[in-house]
């Protein structure tokens, strides 16, 4: 996961109103995945040690031994301690015990912008700005051989998903990332970046064709079609233009022998 920092100060712009209201005493907030605060400022880590239950159930939360849904309170004096889990996020709120009802009705109100705060302050690494990595890039030539050992190695070894899954669906988040309008620019983002060069040969069903692809060009007939990532990348880049989702199959390709690629487009049916 990486950190969306803009994102950090609109949830603390907002939980920072929440804790101007009558009885609210502190907010914390932890990170699911690492346990760390996420708003350091706010973090009170000696409460936690202080209340051994308290750090048992958001120890339980980080572990997914608690539903991930669940929403805890626990009393300590005169005080209570409400455990609400989010997507990304814990936040654990303090208040004095008689002002439950209040706590409960400003949460209920914070509830929506919250959550949609949370579900943005967190990102897969897939989705860090690619378009600017992309930019600063330019001028440097793609090694053909390093992508071929990030494009061939045995994924599923190790995280039980095949690489030709996770290319195909790092060709799609590339696509989303870029904004590309025209087919031209498409063709230009091919060629800039050496992926290889790209032509639609048919509109019925729409056809593309991939030479020189970075993929499979000169590795030779192994019977099976090799080039996920570009079907990523056109598939990807269809559905953006189009606004509906495509099935994308390869039928030729050096890995089949032929000297191109060729890539077959069919709406999707639901």
């Amino acid at each position: 996961m990486s950190l969306l920092y803009k994102e950090i100060q609109k949830y603390e712009s907002i939980l920072n109103e929440i804790k101007k209201f009558p009885g609210i005493l502190n907010i914390d907030v932890i990170d699911k995945d690492t346990g760390e605060p996420v708003l350091s400022h706010n973090y009170n880590s000696e409460r936690l040690h202080i209340i051994p239950l308290l750090n048992s159930l958001v120890s339980d939360m980080l572990n997914k031994e608690l539903c991930s849904t669940d929403e805890i309170v626990i009393k300590n004096k005169d005080k209570k301690y409400l455990i609400k889990p989010l997507n990304n996020t814990i936040i654990i709120i303090e208040y004095l015990l008689e002002f439950e009802s209040e706590v409960f009705n400003i949460i209920k109100k914070f509830e929506g912008i919250i959550n949609k705060i949370d579900k943005l302050t967190y990102k897969n690494l897939s989705v860090i700005p690619l378009k600017s990595i992309l930019d600063n890039s330019k001028k440097k030539k793609v090694s053909v051989a390093l992508f071929r050992l990030f494009r061939f190695v045995d994924f599923d070894k190790y995280f039980n998903i095949s690489n030709e899954k996770i290319m195909f669906y790092f060709g799609k988040e590339i696509i989303s990332s870029l904004n590309l309008r025209k087919f031209e620019d498409f063709v230009e983002f091919f060629k800039e970046y050496d992926i290889g060069k790209i032509d639609i040969t048919n509109k019925n069903p729409i056809t593309v064709d991939v030479y020189d692809c970075i993929s499979c060009s000169g590795i030779g007939n192994i019977n099976r079609t090799l080039c996920y990532f570009e079907a990523g990348l056109i598939s990807g880049f269809f559905e953006e233009q189009k606004n509906i989702k495509f099935d994308i199959t390869e039928v030729k390709c050096c890995g089949l022998g032929d000297n191109f690629c060729r890539f077959l487009l069919t709406s999707k049916k639901i």
